[in-house]
């Protein structure tokens, strides 16, 4: 409401589906899913709340919304808190394999809920996007020119954005949990566990993961040793981001 007559940037964190999880006793009980249940239906209260402000201020349709997560779920981390047993059907990371701390697909795809009435088109973009894109695509959706070698790992993704049918502008992505992994095109490598993430400690790269997103999303087949070749040139590349610091290609 202060600044509605001037551009502005709001970043709003919320703790409700992070550990410890206290949802308040409006929403306590509420979602027939344990606490875990109860908190997500506070936080999709949270953001009712946010853009009715929007809409109350007359800017919705000059605002840019992004929901996203910082990493995938974990029912269970330690608090005692029923969570897990009272989650019941509900499985947050179908269909994917893992959860947060996992390299895999659970652990790293996250809801990326993007709104702009008027601008941004409804539709599901298949882009492969990182949360570290939002820098340089806020600055390309604004016209503000990037100072040369800043933002050297995001990528400006506002034709995905504008166009769900539109490319990413990235082909690779490189993620980390007890082990790297890279990500290129529909093929993705796991380091061995033993190198953590350390490309250069891997003594056979030929120990870790090689899946085909394409044909196995749920990564239930490591065909490593189907594909060595692609195996080596993926562990290769990120020997190459470990030795200069860059992650892009």
């Amino acid at each position: 409401e202060r600044h509605k007559d001037e551009p502005f940037f709001l970043y709003l964190g919320t703790n409700d589906i992070h550990e410890p999880r206290v949802p308040h006793p409006r929403f306590r009980g509420t979602s027939g899913h344990g606490v875990y249940g109860d908190v997500l239906r506070q936080f999709d209260d949270t953001v009712r709340r946010v853009i009715g402000a929007l809409r109350d201020c007359g800017l919705e349709r000059e605002t840019l919304v992004v929901i996203s997560s910082d990493n995938g779920p974990r029912v269970f981390e330690g608090y005692k808190d029923g969570g897990k047993e009272h989650i019941g059907s509900h499985r947050p990371a179908d269909p994917w394999r893992g959860e947060k701390y996992l390299p895999y697909e659970g652990g790293h795809r996250v809801p990326f809920i993007v709104s702009w009435p008027g601008v941004i088109p409804g539709g599901t973009s298949a882009a492969l996007v990182s949360l570290v894109d939002l820098a340089a695509t806020f600055a390309a959706l604004r016209g503000v020119e990037v100072p040369q070698g800043a933002l050297p790992d995001s990528f400006d993704q506002s034709a995905a954005l504008l166009n769900p049918a539109a490319p990413s502008a990235r082909t690779s992505l490189i993620c980390q949990d007890y082990a790297l992994s890279l990500r290129d095109g529909h093929w993705k490598y796991i380091l061995p566990r033993g190198a953590r993430n350390l490309p250069s400690r891997a003594k056979n790269p030929l120990a870790g993961e090689l899946y085909d997103l394409k044909a196995d999303p749920k990564e239930a087949h490591n065909v490593v040793r189907d594909f060595p070749d692609r195996a080596r040139a993926m562990y290769a590349a990120l020997l190459q981001a470990e030795r200069t610091g860059r992650t892009r290609p």
